[in-house]
């Protein structure tokens, strides 16, 4: 593991709406400073949803003493059933459905895709080819989530949830950490939830994305944060370049967002927020937003490596 007291986060400014927008529409909404903490939440109601923004800050580093490791995956084995099956299992594959950008999944879990090797999980992404070689500009990867898609299976709904990852070093990836709510599976009506610890894209090396939305379709909202790396000396760090953590913590007050253990950024939560919740992990494949085709540089296979997944509960909820 990086010697986490060495990676530092540089908060940026940066308009990424334009690219969002080509993934799915919406308005990107920022705020907060950079080194400005934020006081407790004081009792009351909550902010209305107009209201709501990041806190875009460098906070603490995350302390999980009164919290317990409740679910994990170290990689020692392999444990994953199609995404419509039932079964005793660490992981469901494909149950989202997909496609992701270029990207197409399905329910089984393919070995070219899920590799469990040495305590490493890695989801493999595949160009596909025609009958001469050529690559016809769809392709073919995986995506795991803990709750298949009768809604059995890990869900929490506070608690810390963290992923040791090396993201691919190549155009055209886009992988990811994200929560989703197990309501989806079991209320047609319920309102869509979805968290994302850490989105990354080829080609901004230096980016970390995370996201909240709610609602689908046209009622869909979502406010996205966007920070850069620097090391100590204020050089720019390629998150491909090592093995990193991405967490989050999930309280009743606030989703909050780490790097390498350090708080990056924090999220107001509010009722329709409060539901329990399960961890995915997925290897996309973006198509660039100016062209709408995955960049030719973009390396097949194309690899995200996982070195485990952990959840944790705190014993007695705290404020933050």
């Amino acid at each position: 593991m990086p010697d986490q007291s060495s990676v530092l986060l540089s908060t940026v400014t940066v308009a990424f709406a334009v690219a969002l927008a080509s993934l799915g529409g919406g308005t990107a909404r920022f705020d907060g400073a950079q080194g400005t903490p934020r006081a407790p939440v004081a009792e009351g109601p909550d902010p209305p949803i107009d209201t709501l923004a990041w806190n875009r800050t460098n906070g603490p580093r995350e302390d999980l003493r009164g919290y317990d490791l409740v679910w994990a995956d170290e990689f020692d084995t392999r444990s994953i059933l199609p995404g419509d099956a039932s079964g005793s299992t660490k992981w469901y594959a494909g149950a989202q459905g997909g496609p992701y950008g270029a990207a197409a999944v399905g329910y089984g879990p393919r070995d070219d895709v899920y590799i469990v090797s040495n305590g490493i999980l890695t989801i493999r992404a595949h160009a596909y080819t025609d009958d001469r070689g050529v690559r016809t500009g769809n392709w073919y990867s995986g995506h795991l989530q803990t709750v298949n898609t009768k809604g059995e299976g890990f869900a929490i709904q506070e608690g810390y949830f963290e992923a040791r990852m090396k993201v691919p070093a190549s155009m055209g990836a886009w992988p990811a950490f994200w929560l989703k709510h197990r309501n989806k599976w079991l209320d047609p009506k319920a309102t869509n939830i979805e968290f994302d610890i850490i989105e990354w894209y080829g080609g901004d090396w230096y980016g970390a994305h995370h996201t909240v939305h709610i609602g689908d379709g046209a009622t869909r909202r979502y406010w996205s944060d966007y920070e850069r790396v620097t090391d100590t000396s204020g050089r720019l760090v390629n998150l491909s370049d090592d093995w990193h953590t991405y967490g989050a913590l999930v309280t009743r007050d606030w989703f909050i967002v780490y790097l390498d253990r350090l708080e990056i950024g924090r999220f107001p939560m509010v009722e329709v927020l409060r539901t329990p919740l399960y961890p995915q992990l997925t290897l996309s494949i973006l198509k660039e937003p100016t062209t709408g085709v995955v960049s030719p540089a973009a390396v097949s296979p194309m690899d995200l490596q996982v070195d485990y997944v952990r959840v944790y509960a705190p014993r007695v909820a705290r404020p933050r």
